[in-house]
């Protein structure tokens, strides 16, 4: 107890002043966390999320085979284009399987190398899948906006064709 000071009885804690050493709430130093961004949040949560994770490493695997598809199919005999009379006998069934020069085996009939055919065939899949994936952001991007802009028939118009579309079964869509 310091000198002067008054006794206080520890049942009654509104009476209980703290002792010198001990910080009080208004002299505390407070710590002050810096808030995190939305894309820091979003890129949080997508490093957490596992699937997600798996997603992005295939679509980065296909990136670099459409990358380096020469050096890949670049192996003597490894033909996407050209017929080869010498892999196929006159029935047109490969005479050879999968071998270290042939990774997939032969095409029938055509003789072609289905390994170069698949490492070619991953460029224009990804131009194709960029190219949709671009207009259809640009599209809706703009009908939303001009939707969330525009009050009256442009955004009954935009709303009642978006309801519609969703309204049909995807199947039709993917068939068509």
């Amino acid at each position: 107890m310091q000198p002067g000071s008054v006794p206080v009885e520890a049942d009654n804690p509104i009476d209980i002043q703290p002792q010198p050493d001990e910080e009080s709430p208004a002299t505390a130093v407070r710590e002050v966390k810096m808030s995190k961004s939305p894309t820091r949040i979003a890129l949080t949560r997508l490093r957490h999320d596992k699937v997600a994770m798996v997603g992005l490493s295939i679509f980065i695997f296909f990136v670099l085979v459409a990358i380096f598809a020469p050096l890949l199919a670049g192996l003597e005999g490894q033909n996407y284009k050209d017929f080869n009379e010498n892999l196929v006998d006159q029935n047109g069934y490969p005479i050879i399987g999968i071998t270290g020069q042939h990774w997939f085996g032969i095409e029938p009939q055509i003789g072609r190398d289905l390994f170069a055919r698949w490492v070619y065939g991953a460029r224009p899949s990804l131009e194709i899948s960029t190219l949709v994936t671009l207009i259809t952001t640009t599209v809706g991007v703009t009908m939303g906006l001009i939707s969330g802009f525009s009050k009256g028939w442009a955004d009954r118009i935009i709303s009642w064709i978006v309801d519609f579309t969703l309204s049909l079964p995807f199947l039709l869509f993917a068939i068509a």
